[in-house]
């Protein structure tokens, strides 16, 4: 399963590499660090995430994920 999670980590890395604003690509490398351990990580990508969907009208979304950067980065 590790070989799995770091394959799709670089996979996310890579598509953000191509495409900076790809929404769902910081979501998913937000959750994928947050199993690996890697909290800074994981709460940078998130909260990209979160102030984007903000700014899209959004607030619920952002709230959500919010609520899961508490839970994930503690």
């Amino acid at each position: 399963a590790g070989g799995l999670l770091n394959n799709a980590v670089a996979l996310g890395v890579k598509i953000l590499r191509h495409a900076p604003n790809h929404l769902s690509a910081h979501y998913t490398l937000g959750v994928l660090y947050g199993r690996k351990g890697f909290v800074g990580d994981a709460r940078q990508h998130l909260l990209t995430y979160a102030v984007q969907m903000q700014r899209a009208g959004r607030p619920d979304e952002a709230a959500r994920v919010l609520a899961e950067v508490a839970a994930t980065c503690t």
